[in-house]
Order: structure tokens, then C-alpha cells, then sequence
């Protein structure tokens, strides 16, 4: 889910510790987006006190379920090692993928004769925010609506009959676009990954375009074969796989 700022990772939270936050502890929110340490021993090696002192950021914020990310660029490798020692607990993973700004073939990779994509406007904003807060059941139609419009950000509306059947967005920034705010989540709202492959490849064309250079997604239900509908499809939007993240967090009983 997005947050309503320039960058779609947040602020860098850089106390108590040189850590990339998403951004302000988020009390009432159940996505692991908003209270998450993404970059622990990625710009430099981590130390257990940085993690002790990370725990007790959000301990004193009244968060009681952080979530830490790892991946094989994290260093040092006991990492995992230290988080399950304090009882945190590998939950889930997001495989990292990317592209260059090569040009796609002029025919559509994924036509289909009843599905069109179009740009949200400021007078199709309300619309796909009520599809997402209407999908991930949370009242984010404010922050949504604030990022309609806002430097470096796109959003798409994919519709059939005239009624929206999945969102994606795209944050350019020096030449960089990250891709996300998808709703249904290929594989896990929806069985079906074709809709937002559609999506995928209107973003890269109007992303190379504007003048990006570099792609970046994520695959949010990865395989350990590393093959299925959603790799196929990025595949053929021309991306490579970067590394797997996985996500550490306090199991739901540990936290009452």
C-alpha cells in the first residue's frame, strides 16, 4: 500500500539506527509496508545493537508486530540468525525483479479484445481508490488520492465493460520506476496473473517513454522453482531476477 510522499519507500528513519524505515510507526495499520526495516545491513554491515535498538523504536511506539527484511545482499549473514534469537520468525518472502529500459515489440504482448487500460485522472482518482480500499478492506481513499497527480507518480486503472478490474502504479524517479499499488495481488487476491501482466506492460512502455531507465517489481508469491505465471509473464516484459527478500516478523501469538 502506498504512502502519500515523493518516494514509494517512505522516509529513511535514521533513529535509532542507520536503517531504511517505511516511515513513521503505523499503530492500526495490518500491512507490513508501514512499519518495516527494509535496508538493515545493506549500506553497511548490521550490529545487534542497531537490531536492539530497532526493537525498541517500535516497542516504545506500540508496534508490536515489526517486520525486518532480509535478502543474500544483507550483511552480515547471521542476520536471521540474530532476529530468531529474539523470536522473530522468517513469515514470508518477495522476489526482486528488474529490467532495462530495452524497448518492447511494437505488438502487444498481451492483447485482449475486452480489457483496456487507461491513466487515472483527478476525475477518475475516486474511482480507483474506492477499487483498492475496496480490495485490501482499509479506508486509504485520502492518502490514494494524494499521490493522483503527484511529481513522478502514475496510476493505471485496467477495465472490462467499464468496470475497473485491477490497478497498478509506477514512482519514476532519476530514471528509476518501481512498480506497485497492484491490486488484486496476482496469486494472492486473484488466481489470475494475465490482468496485471496487461498492466505491467503498459507501465514499462510508458515508463521507457518518460525517459526510465531501470525497472524494478516484485513477484509477492515467488516460487522455489522459480517458474509459474507471474516469472513467465515478467519474463516476457523483459525482466531478470534480481535476489529474493525474505520478511521477519513476530508470529500473531507472540504479540499479545
Amino acid at each position: 500500500m502506498p504512502r502519500p510522499r515523493n518516494s514509494p519507500r517512505g522516509t529513511a528513519c535514521r533513529s535509532p539506527a542507520t536503517a531504511t524505515s517505511s516511515g513513521p510507526p503505523a499503530r492500526r495499520s495490518p500491512f507490513i509496508h508501514f512499519n518495516c526495516v527494509k535496508n538493515i545491513g545493506v549500506d553497511g554491515p548490521a550490529t545487534e545493537d542497531q537490531l536492539d535498538s530497532l526493537l525498541a523504536h517500535y516497542r516504545a511506539a506500540g508496534i508490536l508486530r515489526p517486520w525486518f527484511c532480509t535478502s543474500p545482499h544483507t550483511e552480515p549473514s547471521r542476520l536471521r540468525c540474530w532476529l530468531e534469537a529474539r523470536g522473530l520468525q522468517h513469515q514470508s518472502d518477495w522476489e526482486r525483479v528488474f529490467r532495462d529500459a530495452t524497448p518492447l515489440p511494437a505488438e502487444p504482448l498481451f492483447p485482449a479484445d475486452d480489457l483496456s487500460v487507461e491513466e487515472v485522472t483527478s476525475k477518475t482518482a475516486p474511482e480507483w481508490a474506492s477499487f483498492i480500499d475496496a480490495r485490501y478492506r482499509l479506508p486509504t481513499s485520502p492518502w490514494l488520492m494524494a499521490l493522483v497527480g503527484r511529481e513522478g507518480w502514475r496510476h493505471y486503472m485496467l477495465k472490462r465493460d467499464g468496470a475497473v478490474a485491477a490497478v497498478r502504479s509506477m514512482f519514476i524517479s532519476d530514471g528509476a520506476a518501481w512498480s506497485g499499488i497492484d491490486a488484486p495481488v496476482p496469486g494472492i487476491m486473484a488466481p489470475s496473473f494475465d490482468l496485471d501482466a496487461m498492466l505491467g506492460e503498459r507501465l514499462v512502455r510508458d515508463g521507457i517513454a518518460a525517459g526510465a531507465r531501470l525497472f524494478v517489481a516484485d513477484i509477492e508469491a515467488p516460487r522455489p522453482e522459480r517458474d509459474g505465471p507471474a516469472y513467465r509473464n515478467y519474463a516476457r516484459l523483459g525482466y531478470k531476477i534480481a535476489y529474493l527478500r525474505s520478511h521477519y516478523s513476530y508470529l500473531p501469538a507472540h504479540s499479545s
